[in-house]
């Protein structure tokens, strides 16, 4: 009866493990205990996620045998890539090693063709014992949607950042880069509009890759301020052109350099009115790197008057005459000698290419990489109203100085010996953000009279993007390859600049809940390394003797419990 009684508690006990087990197997939920919420995926990035009703292919590169460090970047978007599958199940999952493939050739056609769509090996050095040891990694993953693709750029590789930042950074960003090639390639939600202005020396072929960068999210389109339709009255049609510009959520005005009428200002003007956003990216010298590399010296003076400061100043900003020097800067070729009159070129630092290092906590420029600009000239802001924030995102480090136009730029000036206590001024803005109600520039001026249309003396909530260079928007080429926008072409470094363009249109269109993925803060929680050290003995100790103890109590324990239960039998 006894033995009964036993087997049928066994059985009781199993069919409720089963029970758990099946129910486990059904109902999975997952509580994110961590304050940061680092193992959460956004609520905004769920909804989009959610809405997506066709096969999404991803086909991930990292993984293998890799380091500490990288590890955890590999198991972080594993896990994420999970969490993804679990919200959707069209999304597949695939990790692809290339670097298993045994056919040399094939690899390396594999490698440049993911490079061509953005994704770039890292070679890795490994410290095993006191010698180093090199490791290929491929950092990316590619997403399919129907016949579209969109890659992946896995490691952060910020010039000022340690391995360990650039890691930790890239954890951060994982939802945000994901998000944002899903984005590029399903379009669920409608597209913002985008107009461009070209001043007359730019050719539309200097702004491909920045039509290309911004097409992957918003409709973009030229305009020709100067150009109007004829109404029924055989005159131009100056509302339609208005309607024209209001069509656009934001315009580009770049490099001006043609004198701008008072009837293209007012467009400009009652479109900021209206609620229209502006990114004015506008060089004030005649400075170019073709005119210094085919004479070897020019004189920098400013280019002819576009008549746009009695707007800029208006809304709070004025652009000076200068071109600023900066000790943190980029580099460019310099023939150092000649060997059978062929020239031996050497990098040098070039102080007119300042490299601007983003430290402000502003959705824009949070967690960017350097910045780099051409000749750019420094911003100042004017106190013309208390209803305008101003914001400096960007500025040059504190070893810089102004150059006031006109002046001679030299190509010699790279071997000049650096006088450090010349560049002791107060860093200079370089790009700045106004934020808040207009007035209008022709609040007490000339206006133009229109049936249909009403003049607008102060905007509503409105931003304004100011930043003194034009350079940084336009095509690179390299032995007549197209560059993309961030990449040096004569370092071959990638700066942060197209992140920077995409980041300032995100956050003044008010697309702050995707931006604000990038700004995701997660705390990894490192071991103290020092501690490790000073106390490994003390730790090993820790580590084996005292499991040791505990097996041996407990048997002792159970051995006397086993004894005392049976010694009367």
């Amino acid at each position: 009866m006894r033995i009964k009684t036993i087997f049928i508690k066994i059985f009781k006990i199993l069919i409720i493990l089963i029970l758990i087990n099946f129910s486990s197997s059904k109902i999975f939920t997952l509580k994110d205990l961590t304050s940061e919420k680092r193992y959460s995926i956004s609520q905004n990035s769920k909804e989009f996620i959610k809405k997506i009703n066709d096969n999404v292919y991803i086909e991930v590169y990292l993984i293998g045998d890799f380091p500490s460090r990288i590890e955890k970047l590999e198991s972080e978007l594993k896990y994420f890539l999970s969490e993804i599958k679990k919200i959707n199940n069209y999304f597949e999952i695939k990790y692809v090693n290339i670097l298993e493939e045994n056919d040399l050739k094939t690899r390396n056609e594999i490698l440049y063709q993911i490079s061509e769509k953005g994704i770039s090996p890292t070679t890795l050095k490994i410290k095993e014992n006191n010698s180093y040891t090199e490791k290929m990694i491929i950092p990316g993953a590619i997403i399919k949607y129907n016949s579209k693709e969109s890659s992946v750029q896995l490691l952060n590789n910020n010039i000022y950042q340690s391995s360990n930042e650039n890691i930790e950074q890239s954890i951060k960003e994982l939802e945000y880069k994901f998000l944002s090639a899903l984005k590029n390639i399903i379009k669920i939600e409608k597209k913002s509009s985008i107009g461009l202005i070209l001043g007359e020396n730019i050719n539309k072929n200097d702004i491909i890759g920045l039509k290309e960068l911004l097409n992957n999210k918003y409709k973009v389109k030229e305009i020709d301020i100067r150009e109007y339709e004829i109404n029924n009255k055989g005159e131009p049609d100056f509302e339609k052109k208005i309607k024209e510009f209001q069509s656009n959520d934001l315009i580009f005005l770049i490099n001006p350099t043609e004198k701008f009428e008072e009837i293209d200002k007012y467009l400009i003007d009652q479109y900021i009115m209206n609620g229209g956003k502006t990114f004015w990216a506008i060089d004030i010298s005649n400075s170019s790197m073709d005119s210094l590399m085919n004479k070897g010296s020019f004189i920098a003076h400013k280019s002819r008057t576009y008549n746009l400061n009695d707007l800029l100043f208006n809304y709070g900003i004025r652009i000076n005459n200068d071109i600023i020097s900066d000790l943190s800067c980029a580099k460019i070729p310099v023939p150092v000698s000649f060997i059978d009159n062929k020239p031996s070129w050497e990098l040098l630092p070039w102080e007119y290419f300042p490299v601007s290092i983003p430290i402000s906590n502003h959705p824009i420029t949070s967690n960017l990489n350097l910045i780099k600009f051409d000749f750019i000239s420094s911003i100042d802001t004017v106190n013309f109203s208390s209803n305008i924030k101003k914001t400096v995102l960007l500025k040059s480090s504190e070893y810089s100085k102004l150059n006031n136009l006109p002046f001679q730029i030299n190509l010699k000036q790279a071997f000049s010996k650096i006088k450090q206590n010349e560049y002791k001024n107060r860093p200079k803005n370089l790009a700045v953000l106004l934020e808040g109600t207009f007035n209008s520039a022709f609040k007490n001026r000339y206006r133009y009279k229109s049936n249909n249309i009403k003049f607008k003396e102060k905007s509503t909530e409105n931003k304004i993007f100011v930043v003194s260079d034009k350079d940084f928007l336009i095509n690179k080429y390299y032995n007549g390859n197209r560059l993309p926008l961030s990449l040096d072409k004569y370092d071959n470094i990638r700066y942060g600049n197209e992140n920077f363009i995409l980041n300032s249109i995100d956050y003044m269109l008010e697309k702050n809940n995707f931006l604000n993925l990038r700004n995701k803060e997660i705390k990894l929680r490192r071991l103290n390394l020092n501690k490790i050290n000073n106390n490994k003995t003390l730790w090993q100790f820790f580590n084996i003797i005292p499991p040791i103890i505990i097996i041996i109590i407990l048997l002792t324990v159970k051995f006397l419990i086993r004894k005392r239960k049976y010694e009367n039998f």
